[in-house]
């Protein structure tokens, strides 16, 4: 039953009362026949003492009522703890004003109880000032503050993974003057006014001959892909020395992106050869991984 503490603990909301005008037994409570219209038989009702102190652990139900020189004795059951008396107040909850109450409480615990689950692009549309949301494609908890969506932790702060991606057997080759890729890549959403580090690394290995050099890049594209026309955010010299195949040479880097358009978008390693003089071709074998994670606000 929905109670507030206006008159005591438990006391029902929107209700009706009859105050006690005399002592009663644990199954009779008594009362001026002015109070007692409402208490007819099936009614349920709730017993307080004087102090609002409640007398009952479940609600009483009238059994039947009867009048004698303007006093109503209402017998009901089950049978009380202790006998009623002078001062007890029986109130009898009015149904639409409970109805009511619980179900603006189980709006409140629909719509404010809990954590919505949604995407970054399917938010609430009409929020409530301190609404919670997670997206699921970013992994972050928002907050509405009456004006817009913030993230609930401070948004200075780094909020980790953001993608990753492992291979543990690739196989790749690539000739003087040219650029394959991506031998990797990892699509994540990116936050406007993040910066993401993105580390990588892999073996490489060459054919027969002296040293050979490459380079590696790291290309960024808004969307599902990313090509070698695409931004480069790094790229790195890559040194294979090893006068004979089967040396692999392990390779790893880092470089940084800072975003300034949210949505959808992906980096990808991409491997090079500009040595025009030097036609051995470049091997990649063994593992690649790439690691894409949140490093703060820009």
């Amino acid at each position: 039953m929905v109670t507030t503490t206006r008159l005591g603990l438990y006391r029902p909301i929107g209700t009706v009362s009859a105050p006690s005008s005399a002592n009663g037994t644990t199954t009779t409570f008594k009362t001026l026949d002015a109070n007692a219209g409402p208490f007819i038989a099936g009614v349920i009702f709730r017993l307080f003492d004087s102090g609002s102190n409640k007398k009952e652990n479940t609600p009483f139900t009238v059994a039947s009522t009867a009048s004698v020189a303007g006093t109503t004795t209402i017998t009901f059951t089950p049978a009380a703890a202790v006998s009623t008396a002078t001062g007890d107040i029986a109130y009898i909850p009015e149904i639409s004003n409970v109805l009511t109450a619980v179900s603006d409480q189980s709006l409140a615990i629909d719509t404010k109880g809990f954590v919505a689950g949604c995407t970054s692009g399917t938010r609430p549309g009409s929020p409530y000032t301190g609404q919670l949301i997670y997206e699921t494609d970013t992994g972050n908890v928002m907050r509405y503050s009456g004006a817009a969506w913030v993230y609930v932790s401070n948004k200075n702060q780094p909020r980790g993974y953001a993608g990753f991606g492992f291979t543990a057997s690739n196989s790749a080759t690539c000739a003087a003057n040219a650029e394959i890729g991506p031998t990797q890549s990892i699509t994540f959403t990116a936050v406007a006014g993040r910066s993401y580090l993105i580390t990588f690394g892999n073996s490489l290995d060459h054919t027969a001959g002296n040293d050979a050099t490459a380079y590696e890049r790291i290309r960024q594209a808004l969307g599902p892909t990313v090509a070698v026309t695409d931004t480069v955010l790094g790229t790195f010299e890559a040194d294979v020395n090893d006068n004979t195949t089967g040396g692999s040479i392990v390779q790893n880097f880092v470089c940084a992106y800072s975003a300034t358009v949210s949505g959808q978008t992906t980096v990808g390693s991409f491997l090079g050869r500009a040595n025009t003089g030097d036609a051995k071709i470049i091997l990649m074998t063994g593992y690649q991984y790439m690691l894409v994670e949140d490093i703060g606000s820009t």
